[in-house]
């Protein structure tokens, strides 16, 4: 049973593929000119137009909504060309521009910065702060990538060509606390020895200059570059905080994961402050770069709130944003144009089928969705646009509604955007008529007919929905798995063979 069962699925999975690789064929070879060859009479010449292929009603829906979502992208793009307005100065557009907290011309220090950026912040050049860094400093250098070697930097050769060893700033038990010296408060394990207080005043400029490097990412990308960097970080002299007394700007914008992180900026801005004290002497100003650095992050992260406040939508929202019923709409509109009277005008694939009592079977419309997801056991604030949404994608194949004489709507049943069957109910007043039969029957024929897999998901414990289901010919795809109860109950698959 389990190899016809294999060989069942085999089949169906090929015949799916052989769908899939018709319908993109097709819609590849007739969507450059579909509309020109829909609405014009045949060719003199004899060729086929695509009303004369014999498609099913499930290849030519596939088809329009291929023609469709090209369509949607073609918007897309041509909005997503337009020129964006950029300051000349920082580069950023208009709403997030940092110009006026820039000093006049940038701030010269003793000490050299070399940023190691990881490739992913590379990407966020709007977001992240060490575009900010080079606006304000006349010596910060960038260096992208995801290993470093000490040969391979220029500056770094420099550094220890002139026998001294680069400042890297990055914590850990063999760093030396820039600030455990001055008398504040220093984390625990961080004090300094005299031995290390004598260190401090090496590494400290006084009218030398100094390399100090940096690492830019999140704390796991910023561990794994020291890490893939070994003989980087062996060249260098390690430094660190050891005091966690300042307030993060930029957690305002992009939380840290702990109360004493600090952006790049801000931790380039401290180290600069206590590196060169008192300014460092000739023509270093760390002082007045670190209030420039703190200054211009601040118009950063004020600047990108307001933004974000003001501007809820995204920058694309045109196509993108289409109801599910306008998408409907505009397949079921190519597809008549393509087709002609052959497809159907409503996107229904069903005829009228009218039962014993005179109630009769039909497609479920978005107008509906308010009614069935008031019956749904599982309705949420959430779940009335998610019910709206599968009756629209699925153009009235199998998701299916019982009207009684009196217009109402008596019983339902809905195709998920997945291809499952469920939602299947029966007004209280309305059952023991077979309407509950009467829906999967139809739904089942209705996915037969197009050539898709029919299945559906009960949860343990619904009897009813299981009687339905095995009344109609289907089966549990796993009969021997052990059924949940309590709180423990799942949804089991069923299919119709």
């Amino acid at each position: 049973m389990v190899a016809v069962a294999n060989r069942r699925q085999r089949r169906r999975h090929v015949a799916g593929w052989a769908t899939a690789v018709l319908t993109v064929s097709v819609a590849l070879a007739y969507s450059p000119c579909v509309l020109s060859m829909a609405v014009s009479p045949p060719p003199a010449d004899g060729r086929r137009s695509l009303r004369d292929h014999s498609l099913s009603s499930g290849q030519r829906s596939k088809i329009a909504g291929s023609v469709a979502k090209e369509e949607r992208r073609a918007r897309d793009r041509a909005v997503a060309r337009s020129p964006r307005e950029l300051c000349r100065r920082c580069s950023r557009p208009p709403t997030l521009c940092v110009c006026g907290a820039l000093p006049d011309r940038p701030v010269q220090t003793s000490t050299r910065v070399l940023i190691l950026q990881h490739p992913n912040e590379r990407r966020k050049r709007h977001v992240s702060t060490v575009p900010l860094i080079r606006l304000v400093l006349e010596r910060a250098e960038v260096k992208v990538g995801y290993t470093f070697e000490a040969d391979a930097l220029e500056a770094v050769r420099e550094e220890m060509a002139a026998g001294r060893a680069p400042l890297l700033l990055y914590p850990g038990p063999d760093a030396i606390s820039l600030d455990g010296a001055d008398g504040e408060g220093s984390a625990a394990g961080s004090t300094l020895s005299d031995e290390g207080v004598g260190e401090l005043s090496n590494v400290r400029c006084v009218g030398d200059e100094r390399l100090l490097i940096l690492f830019d990412g999140t704390w796991t990308e910023a561990k794994r570059m020291a890490r893939d960097s070994p003989t980087l970080v062996d060249a260098c002299r390690k430094v660190q905080f050891a005091s966690d007394a300042v307030d993060c700007i930029y957690d305002a914008m992009r939380p840290e994961p702990e109360a004493h992180c600090l952006s790049t900026l801000e931790a380039c801005a401290r180290a600069l402050e206590l590196l060169e004290p008192g300014g460092g002497g000739g023509s270093g100003c760390a002082s007045m770069a670190a209030e420039a650095l703190h200054a211009v992050l601040r118009v950063h992260v004020d600047s990108h709130l307001k933004n974000t406040e003001a501007n809820a939508l995204p920058r694309f929202n045109g196509a993108s944003l289409d109801s599910a019923e306008d998408k409907m709409r505009r397949i079921r509109e190519i597809e008549q144009e393509m087709f002609g009277k052959d497809a159907p005008d409503d996107g229904s694939r069903l005829a009228r089928v009218t039962l014993d009592d005179g109630s009769f079977i039909r497609p479920l419309n978005p107008a509906d969705a308010v009614t069935v997801d008031s019956w749904w056991e599982y309705s949420s604030p959430k779940s009335l646009a998610m019910t709206r949404r599968c009756i629209a994608l699925d153009g009235g194949l199998a998701s299916l509604g019982i009207e009684g004489r009196d217009g109402d709507l008596r019983a339902c049943i809905v195709r998920y955007e997945g291809g499952a069957l469920g939602m299947l109910h029966v007004d209280e007043p309305s059952r023991r008529k077979g309407y509950g039969s009467a829906l999967v029957n139809e739904a089942s024929r209705a996915l037969e007919e197009e050539g898709k897999e029919r299945v559906a998901y009960i949860v343990d414990g619904n009897t009813a929905s299981e009687a339905v289901f095995t009344s109609c010919g289907w089966e549990r795809a796993d009969p021997g798995k052990k059924k949940g109860t309590g709180r423990r109950r799942s949804k089991k698959l069923w299919v119709k063979r």
